[in-house]
């Protein structure tokens, strides 16, 4: 059994990932800004620091067999070399990156842009780095839940669907590229089982809660104001290319997931199964 270092062990894939590795054994060390409130299995170690945090890493990565980086928590390309320094000068074997599948398609984006310099800067530091490239996730849909308690989803491209992908998915080829010497070096892509648009998203959502949901489409512009409070301007251009004009290869359903785990992805329905407390 090996050891993991997990970094943003707190939610989404390394809240599923941490679940997965322990429950085949191997120790884990799951890496959070805060103490984790879930259950923990036996397995798992949870480490207070802060993943961007040079020293913080370089402790938590003492005797680590293998480690998980998540792109997304890299603010900027300053961070993320100083990150990838320490990982390369760690005696960690195996090193998985998250980044996107828009860093394939999306040269014109300033975000696909960043994710592309933080992949090649960690490559150029640790050359065997696998580097994992989902769609869009299920978990996205988690930003209505105060829309759908009040009754009304408002969101724009109501009728455009991609082949989004459940975490639990994400987390699955990573942990094979984690325990698992023959995807060393490779970029591997990954989407979910099929397309699915919004507007279907929220009455899935509908039906299983057993209440009305009504979905109201707004103009980008309108989601522009309405998301610019949380999130930056280059993530908002990304959010609106990808959900509002996907290209044709970001609307392809890939066999990577099911070639690789020898299972099909989860639906959106499953997603939603598992999360539906969340939307009450």
């Amino acid at each position: 059994m090996m050891t993991i270092l997990i970094t943003g062990a707190s939610g989404g894939v390394g809240l599923d990932l941490m679940k997965q590795l322990g429950a085949e054994g191997h120790a884990v060390r799951a890496m959070s800004r805060r103490p984790l409130i879930v259950d923990l299995p036996d397995t798992v170690e949870n480490v207070i620091g802060d993943p961007t945090d040079a020293g913080s890493l370089k402790g938590a990565l003492e005797g680590v067999d293998a480690v998980f980086v998540n792109s997304v928590f890299l603010n900027d390309i300053e961070t993320a070399g100083k990150v990838a320094d320490v990982v390369g000068r760690s005696p960690v074997e195996r090193a998985v990156l998250l980044s996107s599948s828009c860093i394939f398609t999306r040269h014109e984006l300033v975000f696909a842009n960043f994710l592309r310099d933080v992949m090649d800067e960690f490559r150029s530091i640790f050359p065997n780095l696998v580097s994992v490239h989902p769609g869009q996730f299920a978990s996205n849909a988690l930003r209505w839940r105060d829309m759908v308690k009040e009754g009304v989803v408002r969101h724009p491209f109501g009728d455009v669907g991609v082949p989004i992908i459940d975490p639990y998915d994400i987390a699955a080829v990573v942990k094979l590229c984690l325990i698992e010497d023959r995807f060393q070096g490779e970029r591997i892509e990954i989407t979910g089982s099929d397309c699915i648009s919004p507007r279907e998203m929220v009455k899935g959502i509908s039906d299983m809660l057993g209440s009305e949901i009504r979905y109201v489409e707004i103009s980008a512009a309108q989601a522009r104001e309405n998301l610019s409070r949380g999130m930056s301007p280059d993530r908002l251009d990304y959010f609106l290319a990808m959900s509002g004009s996907p290209k044709p290869e970001e609307q392809r359903v890939l066999p990577t997931v099911e070639n690789l785990t020898g299972e099909r992805p989860r639906s959106f329905t499953t997603w939603l199964a598992a999360n539906i407390d969340s939307f009450r």
